[in-house]
């Protein structure tokens, strides 16, 4: 598997709120405040899906 194909996969399964442009996508993927998605992020952690979950999103 590309480096390139890894990269892409873990951002669209993990969400990383040290960078700007990843917390900017997120929140607009989401329809979530920043607020909401770094608190997410701390109480369940990384997983897009367990975030997803946690926001009660699909």
């Amino acid at each position: 598997m590309s480096d390139a194909l890894t990269i892409a996969e873990t951002a669209t399964t993990t969400i990383d709120v040290t960078h700007n442009q990843t917390v900017s996508y997120w929140t607009t993927a989401l329809g979530v405040d920043e607020h909401s998605l770094r608190t997410a992020v701390a109480e369940v952690g990384t997983s897009a899906q367990d975030i997803r979950s946690h926001l009660g999103l699909p």
